[in-house]
C-alpha cells in the first residue's frame, strides 16, 4: 500500500469511521505478526502482541506523524512491543517457548513460518538471523524482508538514517562472519 492511500485511510478513521481501520490491520498483519513470530517462536504470543500492537496503534492514530509511512510507525511499536515481552521473559527467567506447545499444524501460523523461511535465503540464513542480537536482525530484515528503504528503517528504529546504515551494514557482517564460522566448522 502507497502512503497516499494509508494517509487517506487514516483520515477517514480519524473523521470517525473506525471500520476504515480494518484495511490496515488486513494489509499488515502478516508483517506484524510474522515479526512476533521471529522473536517470540510461540504462535499463541505472537497473535497477542500482534492484536495489542494494532490496539494501541488505533488507539494512539490522532499522533501518526503523516509525513511518516504507517508501516514504519506500526512497525516501531510492535518492536517496542517484542523488546517489553523479552524483558519481561528475561527478568522471569522463562525462555518464551516454555508456555507454548510446538504449532505443527496446517494453520496461518505455520504458513506464516514457511513464508518467512521462503522469502529469507534459505533455513540456514534463518536459523543464524536468530543468532544475531536484537538490533541487527531487526534491522536485516527490515531491509532484506520488507525491503524498506534506509530512511524507512530509520524511523521504525527511531534512529539517524546514518545509524540505520551502519546497522544493516554490521548486521550483515555479523551474519557473514558467522556463515563463515558454520562452514569452517562442517569442515573440521
Amino acid at each position: 500500500m502507497d502512503q497516499t492511500t494509508e494517509h487517506k485511510i487514516i483520515l477517514e478513521i480519524l473523521d470517525g469511521n473506525p471500520q476504515a481501520f480494518g484495511i490496515l490491520i488486513s494489509t499488515y498483519e502478516r508483517p506484524i505478526y510474522s515479526l512476533f513470530l521471529r522473536m517470540t517462536g510461540c504462535t499463541e504470543t505472537s497473535a497477542d502482541l500482534a492484536q495489542e500492537t494494532f490496539m494501541q496503534a488505533y488507539e494512539k492514530l490522532d499522533q501518526f506523524d503523516p509525513r511518516r509511512r504507517f508501516f514504519s510507525w506500526l512497525y516501531a511499536i510492535g518492536l517496542n512491543k517484542a523488546r517489553d515481552y523479552l524483558r519481561r521473559q528475561k527478568a522471569a527467567r522463562e525462555t518464551p517457548l516454555e508456555d507454548c506447545q510446538a504449532n505443527t499444524g496446517n494453520d496461518a501460523g505455520s504458513d506464516i513460518r514457511k513464508e518467512i523461511q521462503d522469502r529469507i535465503d534459505g533455513a540456514r540464513i534463518l536459523q543464524v538471523l536468530t543468532l544475531l542480537p536484537l538490533e541487527y536482525r531487526e534491522a536485516l530484515v527490515l531491509r532484506y524482508q520488507r525491503d524498506l528503504s534506509m530512511k524507512e528503517i530509520a524511523q521504525a528504529l527511531g534512529m539517524s538514517v546514518s545509524g540505520a546504515k551502519m546497522r544493516v551494514h554490521r548486521g550483515l557482517a555479523m551474519l557473514r562472519e558467522i556463515m563463515r564460522e558454520g562452514a569452517h566448522g562442517k569442515r573440521d
